[in-house]
């Protein structure tokens, strides 16, 4: 069931797809071990210079869970919304230009949807 609906997150034929994608604490973790840091590396801003972990992570809590950017910049320490926008927005743009972030980031999330399929 997780991995049929798991990458939807959320379907309306199942009411609990939503309870599938990994909790944030875990994307964190996997993060935080992938790029063997602690997790106040994650929400410490660094204003005009890339932090390609922070970066990943916000990534992959929208990808994998879809919370809404409000919930992201709280559990990032993002002051608004369009902080969080941006952070994508820029993510996505070294998504494609950066060689190996992309698969940094299939690594992660395989990591996370792995522990996933089975209930």
């Amino acid at each position: 069931m997780k991995a049929r609906f798991f990458e939807q997150k959320t379907n309306p034929q199942v009411p609990d797809s939503r309870s599938l994608a990994p909790e944030v604490r875990q994307i964190l973790q996997a993060v935080c071990s992938h790029y063997r840091i602690n997790e106040s590396e994650l929400v410490k801003c660094r204003r005009g210079r890339f932090n390609e972990p922070r970066a990943v992570a916000i990534h992959l809590t929208r990808m994998l869970r879809k919370d809404s950017f409000a919930d992201i910049g709280s559990t990032f320490g993002l002051k608004s919304y369009s902080a969080v926008g941006a952070a994508l927005e820029s993510m996505r743009k070294r998504l494609a230009s950066t060689k190996g972030l992309s698969e940094r980031c299939r690594h992660i999330q395989r990591i996370l949807t792995t522990g996933q399929t089975e209930t």
